[in-house]
């Protein structure tokens, strides 16, 4: 089945709703002795930056209408988060 663009626009969503939970009960240095949790939410950081240039790619005129968000910065932030895990 192929995926619409409303289904990305649900990714990151879900994905953001996801990584407010698996944060919500910690402080910072807790979040950051939490192997586990830092996985998840860097897995997650790229899920949204993946959907984010699925979004961008098939409906540029996105970009002009929400200029006030950094679309570029979010797809490239999964790119640098993919290289890091793969060293």
């Amino acid at each position: 089945m192929k995926r619409i663009v409303k289904d990305f626009l649900h990714d990151i969503l879900d994905t953001i709703n996801s990584i407010n939970r698996f944060i919500d009960s910690l402080n910072f240095d807790d979040f950051c002795e939490d192997e586990k949790t830092i996985f998840a939410v860097i897995h997650g950081l790229e899920r949204i930056g993946e959907a984010t240039k699925k979004v961008t790619d098939n409906l540029p005129y996105v970009k002009e209408k929400y200029s006030n968000m950094n679309w570029k910065e979010i797809a490239g932030m999964r790119d640098i988060l993919i290289n890091l895990s793969s060293v």
